[in-house]
């Protein structure tokens, strides 16, 4: 979903990701880097 640009999606599944799993460190790093873009826009 990130190669996409579809962000918001991408956000969705690393929250389910994180429910499932809230220690999944892949899900919460790559969520907090969208996070992060799109804050500096």
């Amino acid at each position: 979903m990130e190669k996409l640009k579809r962000y918001n999606e991408a956000l969705e599944l690393y929250n389910i990701a994180l429910e499932l799993d809230p220690n999944y460190p892949e899900a919460k790093e790559k969520k907090q880097e969208i996070l992060n873009m799109q804050k500096s826009k």
